[in-house]
């Protein structure tokens, strides 16, 4: 957004969120993962993007958590995310975002797998999860730890 406020310092301009369309993304993972705890899968957006859109030259990766669900006991989830391909239409590059999948304990948050991943290479990114429009249902996932 971009708004001058020289002319008119007291302006006031609505400013409209719309909430992106839902996508599936539904899952299974080795119940030996868990390890018997009670487990939850975090779902983190990582926004690569935002270190040049915010000027930022070298830090830590801005993420957003997007979703938290606790998987069945045989290691199988669903849930649906926002699609967050739609804001990268204009830009191809793996890097600008992708998804990260942490399993961890449900009540003391220790990891249980640090990264899980895709067993479809076309899905997978060097960070986790290719973010496209529909995913496949039942996707397997291992841990990248």
């Amino acid at each position: 957004m971009d708004l001058s406020l020289a002319d008119q310092p007291n302006r006031l301009e609505p400013f409209v969120c719309k909430p992106l369309p839902s996508v599936v993304l539904s899952g299974r993972f080795s119940r030996a993962l868990t390890g018997g705890h009670n487990a939850e899968l975090l779902i983190t957006y990582q926004a690569f993007w935002a270190h040049s859109f915010f000027g930022i030259l070298d830090g830590a990766v801005t993420t957003f958590d997007v979703a938290n669900v606790s998987p069945a006991s045989d290691g199988t989830f669903r849930v649906e995310i926002p699609d967050f391909s739609r804001r990268n239409e204009s830009v191809k590059d793996e890097l600008t975002a992708s998804l990260h999948l942490l399993l961890r304990d449900a009540k003391t948050w220790n990891h249980l797998a640090t990264n899980l991943t895709p067993k479809v290479e076309e899905l997978k990114t060097a960070f986790g999860l290719k973010i496209v429009s529909s995913y496949p249902a039942n996707l397997e996932f291992v841990s990248g730890n």
